[in-house]
């Protein structure tokens, strides 16, 4: 089992002195990835009390990681799946429970939910270029990601009016 978790401290120190920092460590084997291939099944959790664990978000697999020097090529475009710091957050500060993963799949509009799965190979991502949300760390996989519990922009927003 691999257990891996984003190290946003690690993406700061990375944009700060203009270099690629491994981002993603492997909480089980302590290993950090600048960029791996993950071979599934992987899971995107989130934990349910924000305030109390510092690794909110994770993703986890059973199968084998590969640390990868760049990415492989691919004719179609991939799902991008990255962790919204900004509902992070906001349901930390507002003990809310917005989700905090978004998936973008090609000709589709952005999706949210707590947990994601992907049964197929996954390649995480960081680069000192952001995707156009800001994201400088992500999971493309060309397998399409199930959602559990998933909203839209308009349903994952209304949880920070309503509660």
């Amino acid at each position: 089992m691999h257990k891996f978790i984003v190290l946003p401290h690690k993406i700061i120190e990375s944009r700060k002195a203009g270099t690629m920092l491994p981002v993603f460590h492997d909480i089980m084997s302590g290993d950090e990835h600048v960029c791996a291939e993950l071979f599934g099944p992987v899971t995107l959790k989130q934990a349910s009390d924000f305030a109390r664990d510092p690794h909110s978000t994770w993703f986890e697999t059973d199968g084998d990681v590969r640390p990868l020097k760049g990415k492989p090529n691919h004719s179609s475009k991939p799902h991008i799946i990255h962790v919204n710091r900004s509902h992070i957050s906001m349901n930390k500060r507002d003990r809310t429970t917005i989700p905090v993963f978004t998936v973008k799949s090609p000709g589709m509009k952005a999706r949210y939910g707590h947990r994601i799965e992907i049964d197929g190979p996954v390649l995480l991502i960081h680069s000192a270029t952001p995707l156009s949300c800001g994201a400088r760390a992500w999971i493309e996989t060309f397998t399409p990601p199930k959602i559990h519990d998933e909203k839209t922009f308009g349903e994952a927003r209304s949880e920070t009016i309503h509660g």
